[in-house]
């Protein structure tokens, strides 16, 4: 009986893990992205110091921390927040990397970008605007890889430059974002980000603990088979 009762636990921990796995939505139009995040933060940079960023240092904004490194394809041109005419979304500072704006260096490769967020997180967007129609990038979310081939991939993905918005929506929280380049054809022209909108899991969204409900089941089940023995 004991037996048994382990393997119908463990079974259900396993089927319960399986149907919590993550579905993810995304978006390039703002105004879906919207309707299914609900309310959301936005961090525009506006008020941001501009500047190059250190590989490696964590720069605090609303609601999050951005984390640069070299792509791990080969060095490329730095990353920082500018409000340089190349590659503007809106005439504003935002989040831009590129060879015209911090200078060519090594292969050419853009670098990695981390987005840590202060809280759980169910949904994360931004506009972009990418100069360079040799480029490809991909976002990893909740170990899941959006656009990581190394041909095609997210932005500008159609072959020309261009801009847009790009968007993802969770059925489960997450606490960070990694955006890496996966393709590209020489030097890398600029590219940028602005105007990140996420949103903060709210206390009644959080997911009920359906493995640790279902542990603690098991063991007082467990238990009752132990005493029935002891008395039997």
């Amino acid at each position: 009986m004991l037996k048994k009762l382990t393997i119908a636990l463990t079974a259900s921990i396993a089927l319960a893990s399986s149907a919590n796995a993550a579905v993810i939505n995304t978006f390039s139009n703002l105004a879906a992205f919207s309707a299914a995040a609900g309310t959301t933060a936005l961090e525009d940079f506006n008020d941001s110091a501009l500047g190059r960023f250190s590989y490696g240092v964590a720069y605090d904004f609303d609601g999050f921390t951005l984390t640069a490194a070299a792509n791990p394809r080969g060095t490329g041109p730095g990353v920082g927040i500018e409000n340089t005419a190349r590659s503007t979304i809106d005439n504003t500072a935002r989040l831009i990397w590129g060879s015209q704006t911090f200078g060519a260096n090594g292969s050419g490769w853009g670098p990695q970008i981390e987005f840590i967020f202060d809280a759980p997180t169910y949904a994360f967007g931004f506009d972009w605007r990418d100069t360079d129609s040799t480029d490809s990038y991909k976002l990893t979310v909740l170990g899941v890889d959006f656009g990581g081939a190394t041909t095609g991939g997210l932005f500008p993905r159609n072959g020309t430059s261009t801009s847009g918005f790009f968007g993802l929506v969770s059925d489960t929280a997450f606490s960070s974002v990694l955006l890496q380049q996966v393709a590209r054809g020489g030097v890398l022209d600029d590219m940028s980000i602005d105007n990140v909108r996420f949103t903060p899991a709210p206390a009644s969204a959080v997911p009920e603990p359906t493995v640790l409900a279902l542990l603690s089941l098991g063991l007082l089940g467990l238990g009752a088979v132990r005493r029935k023995q002891r008395t039997a």
